[in-house]
């Protein structure tokens, strides 16, 4: 199976092209450009490197949020235009499962943290499973960081950019027993995109290009149009 992987969750545009999980082309920006700036440039490079055209795809993957507004429409644009026009089945996997398969595998629960705005957090509870990719447990969560440590029990490990601005605050909360994983981890890759996304067109949950969406948690604010 033949799977494009978008991630635009965040500024850090990632693209991925995997074949029965084995990954074929990687490109990933780093963040020192914006999603809509080098997505399609991205996606014909890593065809390229693949050897492969668009024809050949038997899927496509998309990081669909919680995240960056503006980065989740690019990267759902991307993925219901060429879902459409290739008449291929597109499958949609939540960004903050994308960031959880950075970690390493360990015993303690792993939380994903990422920065919400607005005085939030987007917030999911991960831990080891027999496949080698966390298992969520628990529901996405939009919390302010007051409300987030409340629910922690016992020492866990933390990834995420809302670290950035809420770490310290959580350390005091939690006196000490959080562990940070190194930032590297903290950006999302399109490679984990590509073999999340495997498991979801295996089972035949696609969706509809016209049907696809971000998520993004927020309700009223988040209530655009056009989709």
């Amino acid at each position: 199976m033949k799977i494009l992987g978008i991630e635009t969750s965040t500024r850090a545009c990632s693209v991925a092209l995997s074949e029965d999980g084995t990954i074929l082309a990687t490109e990933d920006s780093g963040g020192s450009f914006r999603p809509s700036d080098q997505l399609m440039g991205q996606i014909e490079s890593c065809l390229k490197v693949a050897k492969i055209t668009a024809k050949d795809l038997d899927g496509i993957a998309v990081s669909a949020g919680p995240g960056s507004f503006t980065g989740l429409r690019v990267g759902i644009t991307a993925a219901k235009t060429l879902g459409f026009a290739l008449s291929k089945p597109v499958a949609s996997v939540s960004s903050l499962d994308v960031l959880a398969a950075n970690a390493p595998k360990q015993e303690l629960p792993l939380w994903v943290l990422v920065d919400a705005r607005k005085g939030k957090l987007y917030a999911a509870c991960y831990q080891a499973a027999a496949n080698g990719l966390p298992q969520r447990v628990g529901p996405e969560q939009l919390v302010e960081p007051e409300q987030f440590v409340k629910q922690l029990e016992g020492a866990s490990v933390m990834l995420g950019d809302g670290l950035t601005r809420y770490g310290d605050r959580i350390q005091q909360a939690m006196k000490n027993k959080a562990t940070f994983l190194k930032q590297e981890t903290w950006v999302p890759k399109a490679s984990f995109v590509c073999q999340l996304g495997q498991g979801v067109l295996s089972e035949g949950k696609v969706v509809d290009p016209h049907q696809l969406t971000p998520r993004y948690l927020y309700s009223k604010e988040s209530d655009m149009t056009g989709w």
